[in-house]
C-alpha cells in the first residue's frame, strides 16, 4: 500500500507565527536568569542571612540569546527585503557562537565569583538547603551555622 503525501509550502503567516513563538520563548529564557540574578544580588547587597544561587537558571540565558538570534537571522532578510551585509553576517555569527559559549561559561563563572565573594564575607554553603537535579543546581549560602531546612 502506497501513501501519497502531498507537501505544501508553509504560509508566510504560519512562518511568522512560528518565529514569534521562538522570539517569545527566547525573551522568556533571558528574563528568568536576569530575575534570579537580581534577587541574588539584592540578597548579597542587603547581607541577607541566606543567599540563593540558582546556578541552573543561568544556562537559560545563553539559550535564550541563541533563540533570539535565530529569529533575527531568519526574519531579517524577509522583513528588510535584502540580505545581511558581510559585516552584519560576521557580527551575527560571532554573537551566535558567543551565545552558545555563554550557555556553558556563564553559570560556572557566576558560581565561581559569587562563591569566592561570599566565602570572604563569612558565608557557608548550607548542604541541607541546597539541591541539585541534573544541571539545575541551587546553592544556598548562609551566615548562620548550623543551618537547617525550614
Amino acid at each position: 500500500m502506497k501513501i501519497d503525501i502531498e507537501e505544501k509550502p508553509i504560509s508566510m503567516k504560519a512562518a511568522y507565527g512560528i518565529l514569534l513563538v521562538f522570539l517569545i520563548l527566547g525573551v522568556s529564557l533571558v528574563i528568568v536568569p536576569v530575575n534570579f540574578f537580581t534577587e541574588m544580588f539584592n540578597e548579597i547587597k542587603t547581607q541577607s542571612e541566606d543567599v540563593y544561587l540558582y546556578k541552573g537558571a543561568y544556562y537559560l540565558l545563553g539559550g535564550g540569546l541563541v533563540l533570539i538570534l535565530m529569529v533575527v537571522g531568519f526574519a531579517y532578510p524577509k522583513i528588510i527585503s535584502k540580505p545581511m551585509t558581510s559585516n552584519m553576517e560576521k557580527a551575527f555569527i560571532i554573537a551566535f557562537v558567543g551565545s552558545f559559549i555563554l550557555i556553558f561559561l556563564l553559570p560556572n563563572l557566576i558560581h565561581y565569583i559569587v562563591d569566592d565573594y561570599l566565602q570572604d564575607k563569612k558565608y557557608f554553603i548550607c548542604e541541607s538547603k541546597s539541591k541539585q537535579w541534573l544541571h539545575n543546581k541551587t546553592i544556598v549560602y548562609t551566615k548562620k551555622m548550623p543551618c537547617s531546612e525550614k
